[in-house]
């Protein structure tokens, strides 16, 4: 990475298969039959009207009968269909195969394709070999990148900001590179289509020594993307790939991204070196509303931590913080689960920059928060950030810095997609005006679904999957690693488990009570664990939500009583007379 310019270069190796190149929904139909012959007719179950459209390849899977067809590790064998009806096709030649009995299903696919990846050494030669679609700026770039490469080697390091002997250096190499390309030989040049720009020379020399956030972050997730490829789902860059971004320096003067201050070395010297001092002066003292701490949220408030915002960044956001986050949102921890996702970044946040400045608020984006995100509050906003996933917030959003005339960049990730819009009012169409991200079917709940407060059933059966796996999947697995241990660790295994959960670690430890329980009563006792735990999901952690968010946050509803009665029986099934309740009462 230089400055406002990047590379990045993938080798999967001599044979690389890709299994999946769009990983595309994969749609199954279930097997009415299979016929036993030359030609191979296959019949699906289908009983609606229009029709399946199956694409062109298929594999099977838990075929009875005849299993040579089944999809499985050591048989990759997918099917290449020619259609007969709408429910029915042909697979080829079957009568090698036993008989189908019933059963199975087919899977939409395509064929693997197999990459053959070059070195980079070779590529440094031939770097754009095999890529027909990049123009001639990309490849002089890329002969600069050379030119620093071969400085590096001499010098052991980059060029030095503004220094306009390495700027000579870098200029005379380039010009040795370009001369001593060999046309008639060449996959990668042409002649003629090199033109030599002294000014992308000179804007990567002085500015390839500085790092700056938010182009780290990009080549970041470029290059998580491609470790995802390894796997063989979707299409690798194709060894090389150019990123610049140079146009955004070139606009603004040398010698103010050159002064005198510069000399001294501060922790944004390289933003000063790229787009000068008043400028990030001016990106300092934004004043910044940030809506939504999720996935996106948290990314683009560490970017404005490092940005140094410090004037105001108002983070808001009304979810709490769950174990289901945690893969995504990296400002968030195990410790943090049931807290404020807005209050929590915003302190995470501060970390990276103490310079950061700022707030938050524990509030959903919606009319009936309008009191608060008034004209008064908008006057101080420079501009918005959507990083929310509700089309109803986003939809009143946009009309507030419509309606307040405000810059609102949006942007927001579905799987491995992602977007960003920039809607400037009175310039470009809005977001509701152009109606972008609405689908035919009904809006499917984030996946962040909120486990406090549940809006749709979709909701309540996403919160049952998410504490089912945590009772029976993750803390089972913890058990067996710690069980299976031969190396006396337990203890350090267990005090890695406080540090990082209370909660967890009793549940732990209860379970590995149980499998050593030796006494004569173990139903008893597994009992009286499943009711502590029912309490706790029905009756302590409801108690708790109303403390954290009482009902309308009135003084009425803090001094309302919520009671909760639950009622259980003896195992001998003796209601009347050893039947015991409980009754809580919190006031708030």
């Amino acid at each position: 990475m230089f400055g406002l310019s990047s590379f990045v270069f993938t080798d999967f190796g001599p044979k690389f298969t890709i299994y999946d190149e769009t990983c595309f929904e994969k749609r199954k139909f279930f097997i009415k039959k299979i016929e036993k012959s030359e030609n191979g007719l296959v019949e699906i179950e289908w009983n609606k009207k229009r029709s399946p459209n199956i694409r062109n390849y298929v594999l099977f899977k838990e075929i009875k009968g005849m299993t040579e067809i089944n999809y499985n590790e050591r048989n990759k064998k997918i099917f290449k269909i020619k259609p007969k009806s709408d429910t029915e096709f042909y697979i080829g030649n079957t009568l090698n195969y036993h008989d189908y009995i019933s059963g199975g299903y087919i899977e939409e696919t395509v064929p693997p394709k197999d990459i053959s990846y070059e070195s980079f050494l070779n590529n440094l030669e031939e770097p754009f070999s095999n890529d027909d679609y990049v123009n001639h700026k990309k490849k002089f770039i890329f002969l600069v990148f050379k030119a620093i490469m071969e400085f590096y080697d001499k010098k052991e390091r980059l060029p030095l900001p503004y220094r306009e002997s390495d700027y000579e250096e870098i200029k005379l190499i380039t010009k040795n590179i370009i001369s001593g390309i060999n046309y008639d030989n060449s996959k990668s040049f042409e002649k003629g289509e090199i033109i030599f720009d002294e000014n992308i020379i000179r804007n990567i020399c002085f500015t390839c020594s500085a790092e700056t956030v938010f182009i780290t972050s990009f080549i970041g997730g470029i290059i998580c993307q491609e470790i995802i490829k390894t796997t063989g789902k979707f299409i690798p860059i194709n060894q090389i790939k150019i990123f610049d971004f140079l146009q955004y320096s070139t606009i603004i003067p040398e010698s103010s991204k050159n002064s005198k201050n510069n000399k001294v070395k501060t922790k944004y010297s390289d933003l000063v070196y790229i787009f000068g001092e008043e400028v990030v002066e001016k990106i300092r003292k934004l004043n910044i509303f940030l809506a939504g701490a999720g996935a996106v949220g948290c990314e683009l408030l560490k970017n404005l931590s490092l940005l140094g915002i410090s004037n105001s960044v108002l983070v808001i956001d009304d979810d709490n913080i769950e174990i289901s986050n945690l893969n995504r949102q990296f400002l968030f921890h195990e410790e943090h689960k049931g807290l404020s996702k807005a209050k929590i970044a915003c302190e995470s946040a501060k970390v990276f920059n103490s310079d950061l400045k700022c707030n938050y608020i524990n509030k959903r984006i919606s009319p009936e928060n309008k009191d608060i995100f008034n004209k008064e509050y908008f006057n101080n906003v420079d501009f918005v950030l959507g990083a929310i996933d509700s089309k109803q917030g986003n939809y009143y959003l946009v009309k507030q810095c419509e309606l307040f005339e405000k810059i609102f960049i949006k942007g927001g990730t579905k799987g491995t997609k992602g977007k960003v819009e920039t809607f400037i009012p009175n310039i470009t169409c809005s977001f509701n005006d152009l109606n972008l991200g609405v689908e035919e079917e009904e809006e499917k709940s984030p996946s962040c679904t909120r486990r406090d407060f549940p809006g749709k059933i979709e909701d309540c059966l996403d919160n049952a999957r998410d504490i089912f796996d945590e009772y029976f999947n993750v803390s089972i697995i913890d058990i067996l690693n710690i069980l299976n241990d031969k190396n006396d660790i337990n203890n350090e295994r267990l005090k890695l488990e406080i540090k990082s959960s209370m909660n967890k670690f009793n549940f732990i430890k209860q379970i590995l009570y149980f499998i050593k329980f030796n006494g004569k009563d173990l139903d008893e006792e597994l009992i009286k664990f499943g009711f502590k735990e029912f309490y706790k999901l029905f009756t302590e952690d409801i108690k708790t939500i109303y403390k954290l968010h009482p009902l309308n946050d009135t003084e009425e509803s803090k001094n309302s009583t919520v009671e909760v009665r639950v009622r259980t029986s003896s195992r001998k099934g003796d209601d009347s007379a050893s039947s015991k309740e409980k009754s809580e009462e919190a006031s708030h």
